[in-house]
């Protein structure tokens, strides 16, 4: 984009898309490490399809990839955009840091 340094079009779209908490939360949990569909919907309280859309949109945007293992897809944060150690997102346009976003820790019984 040469007359637009800020890509304000691209911004615009991500921090749209973050905007959304289920979304937010994802990103959120996956600051932690990787995780499959199944434990981001568990930890986020929702039913996997609709974690499933949150993370295609995500994915879209490539604030999230995926890898496969077997027949289950692994979701993790775009190594690009993340910022080790800060809890953060570097979008180029803007820094988005996250914090008091803890995933829920199931209790052993």
């Amino acid at each position: 984009m040469r007359g637009d340094p800020l890509q304000s079009g691209r911004c615009s779209r991500l921090l749209r898309a973050l905007a959304h908490p289920e979304r937010l939360k994802i990103v959120g949990f996956l600051q932690g490490g990787p995780r499959h569909v199944s434990a981001i919907a568990k930890l986020v309280g929702d039913r996997i399809a609709n974690v499933s859309h949150h993370l295609q949109v995500l994915k879209r945007l490539k604030v999230l990839v995926c890898k496969r293992q077997g027949r289950r897809q692994l979701y993790f944060l775009n190594p690009v955009m993340a910022r080790p150690g800060t809890r953060g997102l570097d979008f180029q346009c803007c820094e988005l840091r996250l914090t008091g976003l803890e995933p829920r820790r199931s209790r052993r019984r």
